[in-house]
């Protein structure tokens, strides 16, 4: 998993990495950690698309265990 983040549209690499290298180039300071990456983070989303539900659950809805693929069944 990465942590790419985008300022003005413009790729600045992955933030982890950035807020790593801050905490290791001032000795695990934290009051000294670089943390502005992190504000430029898009919000977290866990909605499933639905290509991928489709594709990989085999199904409309990966809560309700009804797999919309032909011969097969979810045990829940």
């Amino acid at each position: 998993m990465s942590t790419p983040y985008f300022k003005g549209g413009k790729y600045m690499g992955p933030c982890g990495m950035k807020l790593l290298a801050s905490y290791v180039k001032n000795g695990g300071n934290l009051d000294s950690l670089d943390k502005s990456c992190v504000d430029e983070m898009p919000a977290l989303n866990l909605t499933i698309p639905a290509d991928y539900l489709t594709e990989f659950l085999g199904t409309d809805d990966a809560y309700d265990g009804n797999t919309t693929r032909a011969g097969t069944t979810l045990s829940t």
